[in-house]
């Protein structure tokens, strides 16, 4: 009885020296925010009991309720016992003050030491707002030493944004990561969902050597043998994701001979795959070579032919064919040196006038997915144009190419355009060979200097992508773009 004395003593304290005119002037969140700094009319207290003294916060129920459907439940639902006062066990003060001031004032002060806690409080009391949030502000500060540990985070709540993040720094960042000692402290779960991915792109010796020794650990802790048969049993479903058959020969022998990790029967398979025998089915291990997240594929131009033989033209059009062989995103076109020209009565000018602002407008077309996408970009002179598609277009794998037509001209009208001849009509291809282009028709003139890819991890196989559509998952689009742009800025 004392104590709720003291409370409301302080409560007339605080409304005597309050003007009776404290809320005009400021916005509804102002006025909440006042409301819980000062504790004004509240109808609950939380107790902290993990404290060397006992501290409480004062709250109002309706507010909680109104943000939060635990709080609903807790002093409204059919079950709610009618408790004022509630003791919260094994909750920091500190956190659970920045939670309640995100639920009254929907802003929140966030940094490296309490964002998980926040998140997690936030999970708990089916906040969605401030989890989006919390899971945000995580995604900025991932690292090398840091990377594994959000991501068995974002896995155990299932943030998806987030672990999409978390595997896209690790795919970018792979060695780093894999020797790293938090890799060491991944759950079972985790390691197989890092090594599933298609986009994990380091040697595989080096992949190999990272799972060894997360085995290897395990067994330690366990006190069970480390013997190769262990290894193996320990790593579970993880060891059929280490591509041992994308390998050389000799780096397997290197790395896997008299380890015990196979039988004669299973050795022999790989080993055949990796020599390309014919009909070979390898059950130990994904056959699936690791690719970057990020793939440019520079189409080679025919510098002898320079710009001798080319007329310039009202504008360029150009057909390419693309040979899928492994599901894909078309991310971007980079231009070839396009340069103007200022067209008068006889003869033509590349000295144009300050005041004409280049402009290059054209499209890109691919029919048989009925996609067309108009661009208008702005030029400096000679500079080499990027063509962003947005967002990026799924490319299945399929038998026939896909017919890719692209169309430039200038938008002022007396300027023409010129560029490079290019007498290469072989395909050209990216490492794996899932990727090649060429381009089509009797034109010879060099419009692309290089295509931009993106790659799927295939971690979430068939997440990744809408199976009704051929647009790329807005997530993974996100994720990816920043380090897109920078790759193909340089």
């Amino acid at each position: 009885m004392m104590e709720k004395s003291t409370d409301n003593d302080n409560i007339e304290l605080v409304e005597k020296h309050l003007p009776g005119d404290w809320q005009q002037g400021k916005s509804l969140a102002a006025c909440m925010v006042e409301l819980f700094d000062k504790s004004l009319w509240t109808d609950v207290k939380f107790h902290f009991k993990n404290q060397e003294q006992e501290q409480t916060i004062q709250a109002h129920r309706i507010v909680l309720a109104a943000r939060s459907p635990v709080f609903q439940a807790m002093f409204f639902g059919p079950c709610a016992d009618g408790k004022t006062e509630i003791e919260l066990k094994d909750v920091e003060k500190e956190t659970f003050l920045l939670f309640l001031r995100y639920i009254y004032s929907d802003t929140i002060t966030l940094n490296k030491e309490n964002a998980s806690a926040v998140l997690e409080m936030a999970h708990y009391y089916q906040v969605s707002g401030l989890v989006k949030l919390c899971a945000d502000f995580l995604a900025t500060v991932i690292t090398t030493q840091n990377c594994c540990e959000i991501l068995t985070f974002a896995m155990f709540y299932n943030l998806t944004s987030l672990k999409t993040s978390c595997c896209s720094f690790i795919d970018s960042n792979a060695e780093q990561v894999l020797k790293s000692d938090c890799f060491l402290d991944l759950s079972a779960e985790c390691l197989l969902y890092i090594l599933k991915g298609d986009t994990l792109f380091a040697k595989e010796e080096v992949i190999l050597e990272a799972a060894e020794r997360w085995s290897r650990k395990k067994l330690l802790q366990s006190g069970k043998e480390d013997n190769g048969a262990n290894i193996r049993k320990n790593l579970g479903e993880s060891f059929f994701q280490l591509r041992l058959p994308t390998m050389t020969y000799k780096s397997l022998l290197e790395y896997t001979s008299r380890k015990g990790y196979f039988s004669i029967e299973e050795y022999a398979d790989v080993a055949a795959f990796i020599n390309k025998v014919p009909d070979v089915n390898v059950s130990t291990n994904s056959c699936v070579s690791r690719v970057p997240e990020v793939e440019t594929l520079t189409v080679e131009i025919d510098d002898g032919s320079a710009y001798g033989g080319c007329e310039p033209k009202d504008r360029l059009s150009i057909t390419y064919n693309f040979f899928i062989l492994k599901d894909v995103a078309l991310s971007n076109f980079v231009l070839s040196e396009i340069k103007p020209y200022l067209k008068y009565e006889r003869y033509y000018t590349t000295e144009l006038p300050e005041s004409i602002d280049l402009i290059l407008s054209g499209s890109v077309i691919i029919k048989c997915l009925e996609f067309e996408q108009k661009f208008s970009l702005r030029q400096q002179q000679h500079e080499k144009v990027k063509i962003d598609i947005s967002p990026s277009l799924v490319l299945r794998k399929r038998e026939t190419p896909y017919s890719v037509e692209i169309n430039i001209k200038y938008e002022y009208i007396k300027i023409q355009m010129k560029t490079t001849l290019d007498r290469n009509k072989k395909r050209i291809s990216n490492d794996t060979g899932n990727i090649s282009v060429c381009s089509v028709g009797d034109e010879r003139l060099s419009v692309i200097k290089s295509i931009g890819f993106l790659n799927f991890s295939n971690r979430d196989l068939g997440k990744d992508m809408d199976t009704d559509s051929n647009e790329l998952r807005s997530d993974k689009l996100q994720s990816t773009e920043g380090d897109l742009s920078q790759e193909m800025s340089k």
